[in-house]
């Protein structure tokens, strides 16, 4: 569906182009579609008419009527859309006709139309059509059986039985009838043969896959095979080798039986007869590709390779990819000592790649990398390899830019096999190293790196390195072209290893090009990384040039790098393994130019490490890691067991002490003159009387390098800055008394920020020390959840890209129930014990959830629940009228904090099924309901092994509308989803009367639902605890999952991840112990007073009704006080200093201004200058992964660093963790817009179970609503008052008399409701007078009002040039309805927030800080208002200047009195403020009259607007997740962003697909037009393409899913499209381009289309 005008727009010939029609109802559509669309009308009615195909929705668990729906075809010319239903699944094909189906498919299209009959008739089965079957009615009575079983979910049932052919097949004759089978294919009679391959054909096409266990495999195979080996007879050939296929296909397991009876020797006898028939070559490739799968060294051993590669040119392109598969699964088995059997095949591969198809060319190379892989420890089979065109190719391919246009353009899977490839070859044969090194390959390593050193982000444009596995392939072959440190023992290695040392002495040059290519690189990327191999990888690097190359060439190089400060840290480091690298490096550098090096490593703490290590005994790591386990655990019992030393600590214990005697003995020295320099400052500093100079001092001793991070941290100056400006206990009621307060404050803004003309602020070298200090702590650890073995993975992680299939297969770890044992604490005598064996619990299951399961069954006061059966099932339902389709059902209200309403997750039981009590209905405003697809969800019956919360519908997805001609139809454009059969669309209506109560009367309560909570309100952590859980020695948290639970559990026996990468054993036990079953026991919790816990946080507890401060110096020395590190931040003392020194400096430095003398010019710092870029990577490597986020298993720093010291992170890090912290259903909704924005399908991520379906708990439903565009407020506030709270959905707009719905609606809904809350009429802002009387009628440029709507004017809305904010009234005189709109603006804020939508509304920055809590004056008052602000200080000013004169109050020379100044808020006449015994304000009462103006208008007269605001807000989030931001990032957050566009930055986020390239002139003409729109124009087309007129933070480049242009062919006559009209697709943000001739012609054709397409959604 399009968008589309309503109107006539132009007149053009009729199309004959066929238009759809349904024979039951009018479709529904997702999605908004808009158009101008090409003018073809009805002369009847004169309404533009479109030609258009719309789309039915086939569902498995789909009722009769909906299953209907779901087979009708619609056609457009010959093109046709068939739903064939196979082995219980739905599979889509689109066919050229009827002649290109296979006969399977022949047959299950005339099973499907059969069904269409009998479910269109009366019911009778008797009265079904006789062709449905060849046996009368007892076989339709079985073909009703069989399609039962594969379309609904008995087949679940049915599946399960041993023999389903007795169930689906011909009753008690099947058995004779697979035996006559078998008996024919066995005989000699040709015909038979032939008769009984059909046969058996049509039975594997018509019976469910997961019945082929029940042939009989054994006789069926030996019998496929003679019918294979007949040479007569082509066609029974064929169709013994597809029977083979298909099993091979969907029954693995009848492999081996294909191998045990010879079936492998016969195909490649017909593969090597010279493919005399290519029909039988095609078949018997496809066979293998399957048997080879599953045994690839049988197949290799039949010769196998030669048989699939030898005639590979003589095969259709498919064939040719399935035999190319074929030979890489093959490959799966190859030894070293099988080389014979594919050496002969290496050179038709390697011709492979020259190949233009991407996918040959990936078969190919995989096929080849796992070649190379079993030949790597051979170095005579590496030789041979390397004398074809393999070394050669594979590095043209590496080395040549993607941009060029003769390359293939390689995945970036592929692209790195090739990396691995080289990588193997030069490793085993120092001969392939040369080749490289003279090719000049590290420039190539060299370009491949420069993209690495920016922090990652999925599908980051133009980078090709992108994950840490991508850096450790491209640092692998850097390191495998070197000869190692040591020389190696055994012969082959030392063989190898000198060639290689021989070719550095005869080209020295080689390894001096290599170093001053990468040397210096390799820190850069090594300071932007967090994975230990990447990080082992490029020490080793550098440890083999240093040793390797000359000392002159590298004294040349090492000139401009602090190779120092790079080891220093490295030395501390807590994993064993990156301290023995560093040490390595340390002797070859001392080796190789001791001059240069002795002093830096002294100055830096290198040597200072060294010594220390020298000293150490056991492994520092493991002692504090035991030290803190049992911390953690409660366990004080002193234990003897000495802890573990490994091998890397002893070997680099060894390696110091040398070090230390042979370089540094009787050098080393207790301080260094920069480390006593720095001490002697901070001393004086604290005790000396001119805290200025000494300031100034350590501040240019700071600007430079002369002081290395070392010494600073060593001569204690951080806490004496840190003594120096923190106020403790300091009583500022006087202004004398602030002004001591801050007088240390001022000392450092005067000599730090203020404008000296020399460049930077003095400030900005302590704070680069800081932050360097901060980073080179290892302190941070980087936590990637180890996940699950997955044994069956879903559809989602076997389909997709290679990103999208890795991170679904470990989504699947949360999809798989965990084994709880469940038992009664020893001692616990209060409780029953629940006597049960295990419990299956769904990952994502809140502990609390597990106590409301636990506790009616353990406490000895309740009586003992019993098993209501099935029908507990019906109590879940939703009742006709009930507004909140699942609330109340379930355990209770609550599945995930903010997943309020719907069906809790389930615990399965080996002998009992958990209960569902019934939905409670509640009815709180007048709605009417409407089921759009069915008459409500279908009983379903279930085994007891069912789990209750998988009572979702899989979704599929639905392809675009191709009415108007898309070109291309090898694939779906439009991926967006249609509605759910059994969704619901609340009709909200409204009548006048009832919109008059809305806003008059009282709400009738926090949510409609009683069962419903919202997000903000579970995670208040306001009920309490009833029991306590342990698993060992931890006790869970109410709010913790299973999940996170049993991982914590796992990790401290095994160790955390971080210190378990790089060891394969340790991995492998943390993956098995997932599955084992764990002990859970339980106790009543007897301390409930002390709940719920304190928040662990240092400084402010928020307050929700902060007052004014009337001196702004005050209010910055209020914040200042405010200012700590959070206790929950468990680091060592000194990085807490350094942390709590950062933050009080980035506080001065945003409150200078308040503080500053009016005459200096103040330079602060600015904010980028205080981002870490490693803690900004290491949070960007833990949120780029979904299991670590949607599990809430991220690094326990993250929440408390970035919330206390969010100036370490940029703005979209920050955003990202924002939806990190909310439920896993929403977070995974954010990764799947990431990902959509960088091109992958919608909804590409999902948690499934298998081939189940994805898990209810971490998917979205929708909330449809219907409604009215005239009443866009009103209804609203409805919906906001009904489902805001109810985050268990989403909510999703439709407009009467309108067919759209989903994305590009609802973001045009909140669009039209921030234009409606800025209506004048409504008195909730202040306003402007509007400058310019001719703005009224015209379209506001860039933000402003403009774009509201149809018949619509300026003048009717606010005019807020500072942005809105709250208009004041007098206490208690604020209308009920102004009260009413705040609470509902409040719940919308945060309803967009929740569901990433985005509003126009651009409200002031001030009243977030005031909505926050935080103090406000005078200073602030310039904000909101500038020309009042400014007056009020000037009065301020005066006061001031008379009070020190005690003069007469001047006003610009004129006197005070003079100027009639009355007690009444300027603007706002009928606002009296309080008078003092006199009637205009004079020198008395000034003072009072400024704090009374900045009182009213930012605190008194707003409190109940703001409180409002904050109530609704918190209905849905908690205020506390706005602390990631700043307050003016909120307007980036809420509203998006509006850039400038060019023709080149278009062209990097613009894709251009079915029918144009970016080639296309056409193309081009859009790019150009598109960067010459204004801010109007843009604006509307932003809202005509997505429904928003504001762009998401990040700009156009983050569009989710990305702009796409396509094709649209006209619909005219004789193909011209000079009238036709662009039209878009909303919720996929297509836009649909006519081919037109010329630049003119589309812009003036894209104005009129974005003009008059606005604010309408109309079926096309």
């Amino acid at each position: 569906m399009e968008r589309r005008r309503s109107k006539r727009l132009e007149k053009s010939e009729p199309s004959s182009a066929p238009e759809y029609q349904r024979s039951t109802k009018r479709p529904r559509q997702t999605g908004g579609t808009r158009g101008g669309g090409s003018t073809s009308t009805t002369q009847s009615t004169g309404r533009t008419r479109f030609a258009s195909r719309g789309r039915g929705r086939h569902h498995q668990q789909s009722s009769g009527k909906e299953e209907q729906q779901g087979v009708e075809t619609g056609q457009v010319g010959q093109t046709r859309d068939t739903v064939s239903v196979r082995g219980g699944r739905s599979y889509a094909r689109r066919a050229k006709g009827e002649s290109n189906l296979r006969p399977a498919d022949a047959t299950m299209e005339r099973q499907n139309k059969q069904q269409q009959q009998h479910q269109q008739g009366d019911g009778d089965k008797n009265e079904q059509p006789a062709e449905a079957s060849g046996s009368g009615a007892p076989e339709a009575d079985r073909g009703e059986m069989r399609r039962m079983a594969e379309n609904s979910s008995l087949h679940g049932i049915l599946k399960s039985f041993s023999r389903i052919d007795d169930l689906l097949g011909s009753g008690q004759h099947s058995g004779k009838k697979m035996r006559d089978i078998i008996e024919a294919l066995n005989c000699q009679d040709m015909d038979r043969m032939r008769t009984a391959t059909d046969e058996l054909n049509n039975l594997l096409n018509n019976t469910a896959e997961d019945a082929y266990s029940s042939f009989p495999i054994e006789q069926i195979i030996p019998a496929l095979v003679n019918c294979m080996s007949i040479e007569v007879d082509p066609e029974t050939n064929v169709k013994a080798i597809r029977c083979l296929g298909t099993f091979a296909r969907s029954l693995p397991s009848s492999c081996a039986s294909m191998v045990r009876h010879g079936a492998l020797p016969a195909l490649c006898s017909r593969l090597m007869s010279g493919f005399e028939i290519i029909d039988v070559a095609e078949e018997a490739i496809r066979a293998f590709k399957y048997i080879s799968q599953e045994n690839p060294e049988a197949c290799l051993d039949a010769d196998g390779m030669c048989a699939v590669l030898c005639y590979l040119e003589f095969l259709s392109h498919h064939e040719q990819k399935d035999a190319v598969e074929s030979a890489a699964n093959m490959c799966k088995g190859l030894k070293a000592e099988n080389s014979d059997k594919v050496m002969d095949q290496v050179q038709n591969l390697v011709n492979l790649l020259a190949y233009q198809d991407v996918q040959l060319v990936d078969r190919a190379i995989l096929a080849l990398l796992r070649i190379c892989e079993a030949f790597a420890n051979s170095p005579e089979l590496l030789a041979k390899l390397s004398e074809t065109q393999l070394i050669t190719t594979s590095f043209q391919m590496i080395s040549m830019p993607p941009s060029n246009p003769t390359s293939v353009q390689l995945k970036a899977s592929t692209y790195f096999m090739i990396v691995r490839m080289l990588t193997i070859c030069a490793a085993g044969w120092p001969p392939v190293a040369h080749d490289l090194l003279e090719t000049n390959i590290s420039d190539t390593i060299k370009n491949l790196l420069q993209g690495s050193t920016a922090v990652y982000k999925p599908g980051a444009a133009g980078e090709m390195v992108r994950t840490p596995e991508n850096l450790k392939d491209v640092l692998s072959l850097a390191d495998s072209m070197l000869p190692k440190v040591e020389q190696p023992e055994q012969e082959p290695m030392l063989l190898n290893h000198t060639m290689r040392i021989d070719f550095l002495a005869e080209n020295p040059t080689m390894i001096t090009k290599l170093g001053t290519d990468l040397l210096s690189l390799l820190l850069q990327v090594h300071s932007v990384t967090v994975s230990l191999p990447v990080r082992a990888t490029i020490l080793s690097i550098w440890s083999k040039v240093v040793h390797h190359i000359e000392a002159e060439a590298f004294r040349e190089i090492i000139g401009g790098i602090s190779v120092a400060s790079f080891l220093s840290p490295l030395l501390t480091s807590p994993q064993d393994e990156i301290v023995l690298q560093a040490m390595v490096l340390v002797e070859a550098l001392m080796t190789k130019l001791p001059d240069v090096f002795r002093t830096s490593l002294i100055k830096e703490g290198v040597v200072h490490a060294i010594d220390e290590l020298s000293r150490s005994g056991p492994s520092r790591r493991s002692a504090r890691l035991q030290e803190q386990r049992k911390a953690k655990e409660g366990d004080e019992t002193p234990t003897n067991a000495s802890p573990s030393i490994s091998p890397e600590h002893q070997e680099a214990v060894s390696l110091a002490r040398r070090l230390m005697e042979t370089y540094f003995k009787g050098s080393i020295k207790k301080e260094t003159e920069g480390t006593k320099w720095l001490r002697d400052l901070g001393k004086e500093l604290t005790e000396g009387d001119d805290p200025t100079a000494t300031i100034t001092k350590i501040l240019d001793a700071l600007a430079g390098d002369e002081i290395s991070v070392f010494e600073f941290l060593e001569s204690k100056i951080v806490p004496s800055l840190k003594e120096f400006l923190v106020i403790e206990g300091k009583v500022h009621k006087s202004s004398a008394s602030i002004d001591n307060a801050l007088r240390n404050v001022k000392v450092l803004v005067e000599v730090g920020l203020v404008d000296r003309g020399n460049g930077e602020p003095a400030l900005g070298g302590l704070l680069r020390k800081l932050k360097d200090a901060m980073e080179a702590s290892e302190k941070f650890p980087v936590r990637h959840v180890i996940g699950r073995n997955i044994r069956h993975p879903g559809p989602a992680s076997r389909t997709g890209s290679d990103d999208v299939r890795t991170q679904n297969l470990r989504l699947a770890s949360l999809g798989q129930p965990l084994k709880l044992k469940l038992h009664r604490a020893s001692g616990e005598t209060d409780l029953k014990d629940i006597n049960l064996s295990q419990v299956l619990v769904e990952p994502l299951v809140m502990i609390q959830t597990l106590e409301e399961y636990l506790w009616p069954k353990v406490n000895s006061t309740t009586p003992p629940v019993t098993d209501a059966g099935p029908s507990a099932r019906e109590g879940d339902g939703n009742a006709e009228g009930d507004p909140n389709p699942g609330a109340g059902r379930g355990l209770g209200s609550n599945r995930y904090p903010g997943r309020g309403g719907g069906r809790r997750p389930g615990f399965r039981m080996p002998s009992s099924r958990l209960q569902s009590p019934g939905g409670e209905d509640s009815e709180a405003m007048s709605i009417s309901q409407e089921d759009s697809e069915g008459d409500g969800e279908p009983e379903v019956p279930f085994d007891e092994d069912d789990d209750l919360i998988m009572d979702d519908m899989p979704e599929d997805d639905e392809d675009m509308d191709d009415d108007e001609g898309v070109v291309g139809e090898d694939e779906d454009v439009d991926e967006e989803q249609e509605d759910e059969p059994n969704v619901h669309v609340h009709n909200v209506e409204l009548t006048s009367e009832a919109e008059e109560e809305m806003l008059e009367e009282e709400e009738p309560g926090p949510s409609h639902g009683s069962g419903v909570q919202s997000y903000a309100e579970v995670t208040r952590a306001g009920k309490q605890p009833k029991l306590e859980f342990w698993i060992g020695n931890i006790m869970l948290r109410p709010h913790e999952t299973v999940f996170q639970a049993v991982r914590e559990h796992i990790a401290k026996k095994v160790g955390f991840e971080e210190e378990t990468e790089g060891k394969p054993d340790k991995v492998s036990i943390f993956k098995r112990d997932w599955e084992e079953p764990h002990s859970v026991t339980y106790r009543k919790k007897v301390e409930l007073e002390a709940w719920p816990p304190e928040k662990a946080r240092g400084g402010k507890k928020r307050s929700q009704n902060q007052k004014w401060i009337s001196n702004k110096q005050a209010a910055a020395l209020t914040l200042l006080q405010q200012v700590s590190i959070p206790e929950g931040l468990d680091i060592e003392d000194d990085l807490a200093a350094i942390l709590h020194l950062m933050k009080l400096l980035e506080s001065i430095n945003r409150l200078a201004p308040r503080l500053l003398k009016n005459e200096l010019v103040l330079k602060p710092m600015p904010r980028s200058e205080l981002m870490s870029s490693k803690l900004t990577t290491k949070l960007a490597q833990l949120l780029k992964d979904p299991l670590t986020v949607c599990s809430k298993c991220v690094s326990p720093w993250c929440a408390p660093l970035v919330k206390a010291c969010r100036f370490l992170f940029p703005f979209e890090q920050r955003r990202r963790f924002f939806y990190a912290e909310l439920d896993p259903p929403h977070a995974l909704q954010f990764f799947n817009k990431e990902f959509e924005a960088s091109g992958e399908k919608k909804d590409s991520l999902k948690v499934e179970r298998g081939d189940q379906g994805e898990v209810r708990l971490s998917k979205l439903r929708a909330n449809k609503v219907r409604i009215s565009r005239s009443k866009i407020l009103p209804m609203a506030m409805k919906i906001m008052e009904m489902f805001a709270r109810n985050n268990s959905d989403v909510i999703e707009v439709q407009y009467f008399n309108e067919c759209g719905v989903g994305e590009g609606p609802t973001l045009e809904f909140f669009t039209l409701v921030s234009h409606e809350i800025q209506k004048l009429d409504l008195k909730m802002w202040r306003s402007e007078d509007v400058v310019s009387p001719e703005k009224e009628e015209s379209d506001v440029v860039g933000e402003g009002v403009g774009d509201m709507g149809p018949g619509t004017k300026s003048a009717d809305y606010v005019h807020a040039p500072q942005g809105l904010f709250p208009r004041p009234y007098p206490p208690n005189e604020t209308p009920s309805s102004v009260i009413k709109y705040f609470k509902f603006l409040g719940r919308t804020v945060a309803r967009a927030l929740l569901d990433c939508r985005l509003m126009d509304l651009d409200l002031n920055p001030l009243f977030f800080k005031i909505m926050r809590g935080c103090p406000v004056d005078l200073f602030d008052l310039k904000i909101v208002d500038r020309s009042l602000g400014m007056t009020l200080e000037k009065l301020q000013s005066a006061a001031d200047v008379a009070k020190a004169n005690r003069g007469p109050v001047l006003i610009d020379g004129s006197p005070l009195e003079d100027m009639y100044i009355d007690f009444s808020l300027p603007g706002y006449p009928e606002y009296e403020l309080r008078q003092i015994n006199s009637e205009f304000v004079t020198k008395a009462t000034l003072q009072a009259y400024i704090d009374t103006v900045v009182n009213a208008t930012l605190v008194e007269g707003i409190e109940h607007q703001v409180s409002a605001f904050r109530v609704g807000f918190e209905e849905v989030l908690l205020l506390d997740s706005l602390d990631y931001f700043y307050d003016d990032e909120f307007d980036i957050l809420l509203r998006g962003t509006q850039e400038k566009w060019t023709v080149e930055k278009l062209n990097e986020c613009v894709s251009f697909s079915h029918g144009y390239t970016r080639q296309s002139e056409q193309a081009q003409w859009l790019l150009e037009v598109l960067a010459e729109f204004d801010g109007c124009k843009q604006r509307r087309f932003l809202q005509f393409l997505t429904g928003s007129p504001r762009l998401p933070p990040g700009g156009i480049g983050a569009l989710s899913p990305k702009l796409t242009v396509v094709q649209r062919l006209s619909i005219g006559s004789e193909g011209d499209s000079a009238n036709d009209l662009p039209s878009v697709a909303t919720c996929v943000n297509f836009l649909k381009l006519p081919k037109y001739g010329g630049k003119e012609v589309m812009q003036k054709r894209l104005l009129v289309a974005i003009n008059e397409g606005q604010f309408a959604f109309d079926l096309s």
